[in-house]
């Protein structure tokens, strides 16, 4: 099905059969508006959105056709009426307080009020009227911090960036008080791509569902740009799938890397009995780039294997912390494991010096845990290759037990894995522990006072019938 698209003819024809009202309501803080009265410029989808009475919408497609500007209009329409309350959601705090930002917009218009502003909070208050609220959701565990909030107004930028359960939660908060005269409403804003493009397309584009709305953006409606330099801008990636997403607001095309299909991973309830499993580590870089972004998280992954081959991935680990902490997060995880059964942790060893200095620390620290350091001159693509075909043949299960967060989410990093732009930092973890688990071959380091190495190589390779000579997996 090809991605819609729909005319500025087709909005204005609505406008006169009043299928959408020609007059959104417009408050005393919309300070700017869809049109420029000095210079006459319009930008009719922005109207169109503003427009629409529905209870959700998503505003998507090319980027550059103002969707940012779109939001802080739709947020400022009711900040007059008492009690009012908005919220404005980025995936990270870095993407919300950068320049040209949604904070930096909405600040930028609202100068007149620059006292109602709390930089402690990112919240503006308005004086005899509403409140409107900045917030990020990175992990998905984040979405509990809103748990007890009430919003009438929320609104997502950059939605795809977003999982589906973090969405459906946050939208549990919209909500209002008996009396207060303000709609209850859900605006997005999304170019193609990234983890949640698949869900975000089937809601607004193909559900055919009359209370979600999908208006296309594209930065030919946009009079406010530069369009030839954008466009020249766009025109210049190098990914073919990227650059279709972005040029041309197409939905249709997907940046699948073609490693991993959502539906080879079942999800179970039950566990069978086993006796040994692998944590594996793929350890981020802190907290913060230098130039302020968002280091690569720190994930671990925890596996374990049946009799009969079958490989099951029971938890996984994600976070982002300074180097101190992730040591002791990865302790309190031996910890933990090593209490359920026979637990090896296996973290990837950086190259070069900085790995001779991890090894150092790491086998100091925990001295007493079965615990390797490994190597490896393989690319992320070439240790994911095992897994990938061990997955295609449904030898690989998630453990679906009661109050899971993070498998959602990790399937969907997984599926995109080689898209450009999707972190990889699930799969690094996970292709690290299953290669262990399935080709293990070389020593494991063993502190003083612990089991035989043999058995733990015994543990490892206790069925290495589903593995063939030449080291893959044997198709059933």
């Amino acid at each position: 099905m090809s991605t819609p698209v729909v005319t500025e003819e087709e909005i204005r024809e609505r406008i006169a059969s009043g299928l959408i009202n020609p007059a959104p309501r417009r408050s005393k803080y919309n300070t700017h508006w869809w049109t420029d009265p000095e210079t006459g410029r319009q930008n009719i989808r922005q109207l169109a959105m503003l427009c629409y009475g529905g209870k959700e919408a998503l505003f998507g497609g090319k980027p550059g056709g103002g969707k940012s500007g779109f939001l802080v209009m739709w947020a400022c329409q009711y900040l007059d009426i008492p009690g009012s309350a908005t919220l404005l959601l980025r995936k990270t705090w870095p993407q919300l307080s950068k320049a040209g930002g949604l904070i930096d917009i909405t600040r930028s218009w609202l100068a007149p009020w620059k006292d109602c502003w709390n930089e402690q909070k990112r919240l503006f208050t308005m004086p005899g009227g509403g409140t409107l609220q900045f917030g990020h959701c990175e992990n998905e565990a984040d979405k509990y911090n809103y748990q007890g909030d009430e919003y009438q107004r929320i609104g997502f930028d950059e939605l795809t960036q977003f999982t589906e359960s973090v969405y459906d939660y946050i939208l549990t908060r919209l909500r209002r008080k008996a009396g207060l005269d303000i709609p209850l409403q859900v605006r997005c804003a999304s170019n193609p791509g990234n983890i949640g493009h698949q869900w975000v397309k089937q809601k607004f584009i193909l559900s055919g569902d009359p209370q979600c709305a999908f208006i296309p953006s594209s930065l030919e409606d946009n009079p406010f740009l530069d369009q030839a330099s954008y466009r020249q801008q766009l025109e210049a990636i190098k990914d073919p799938v990227l650059r279709k997403q972005m040029l041309e607001g197409d939905w249709d095309v997907e940046g699948s890397g073609g490693w991993f299909e959502k539906d080879w991973f079942e999800k179970v309830i039950q566990l069978p009995k086993t006796d040994f499993q692998v944590r594996s580590w793929d350890i981020g870089g802190g907290i913060k780039r230098k130039d302020g972004r968002d280091s690569d998280p720190s994930v671990g992954t925890l596996w374990t294997r049946d009799k009969a081959g079958i490989f099951y991935v029971k938890d996984q680990i994600f976070f982002r912390a300074t180097p101190g902490e992730t040591e002791n997060r990865i302790e309190r995880a031996m910890i933990v494991d090593e209490k359920e059964m026979k637990t090896l942790t296996i973290e990837e060893k950086p190259p070069g010096e900085a790995g001779i200095a991890r090894e150092e620390t790491r086998h100091k620290r925990f001295a007493g845990h079965w615990y390797r350091l490994q190597g490896s001159q393989k690319s992320k693509e070439e240790r994911a290759l095992a897994m990938s075909s061990s997955a295609q043949v449904g030898q690989i299960k998630f453990w679906a037990k009661r109050g899971q967060t993070w498998i959602d989410p990790c399937l969907q990093e997984i599926v995109l894995f080689g898209t450009h732009g999707v972190p990889d930092n699930r799969v690094d973890s996970m292709s690290l522990g299953y290669n262990a688990l399935a080709f293990h071959r070389g020593p494991v380091i063993v502190r003083s006072g612990q089991l035989d190495p043999r058995e733990i190589e015994r543990s490892l390779l206790h069925n290495r019938s589903a593995v063939d000579s030449l080291g893959r997996i044997k198709r059933r």
